[in-house]
């Protein structure tokens, strides 16, 4: 069965594997915004701790910026799902991702991910976060999914 489906696959045209292959990185992105956004609504206060930590801005945006965060990304993973606006939502999370990357590379330069990690994923991934080389893999995963999203956004 399984030689059936990749013979299958194989003969389609190549915009037909482009697209599909798109439609699996786009939903992919759509996944994991909608799973940071769950986690970060989850977990306000690890959330707004580490809005403090990684952005560095007034404390009276803190709270504003906090509650924002996970909108935008619920907001993105959703439009991600409909096929209309694919390539600006693609370019848009592939920025997010690599403004994100930077944002945890200049929080790591200054410690200033100490008690928290990046909170990329709420409080369940701040425990792990605070492991040696944990900046790193967070840097490293944000500049992965941020290729993921260009590849959604050129075949999408």
């Amino acid at each position: 069965m399984p030689a059936n489906m990749l013979k299958g696959i194989l003969s389609l045209p190549i915009d037909d594997l482009r697209w599909n292959f798109a439609v699996v990185l786009r939903l992919t992105i759509s996944f994991v915004w909608l799973v940071a956004a769950v986690e970060k609504a989850r977990t306000p206060i690890a959330t707004r701790d580490a809005v403090r930590r990684l952005l560095g801005i007034p404390s009276y945006a803190v709270p504003i910026m906090a509650l924002m965060l996970p909108l935008v990304e619920a907001l993105l993973g959703v439009l991600l799902l409909i096929p209309v606006y694919v390539r600006i939502v693609a370019t848009t999370s592939a920025a997010l991702f690599v403004l994100f990357g930077v944002l945890i590379a200049r929080a790591a330069i200054r410690d200033s991910l100490a008690g928290g990690g990046c909170g990329c994923f709420g409080a369940p991934s701040a425990a792990r976060e605070n492991e040696p080389g944990s900046a790193a893999h967070a840097i490293g995963r944000n500049f992965v999914l941020a290729t993921l999203a260009v590849g959604a956004a050129i075949g999408g």
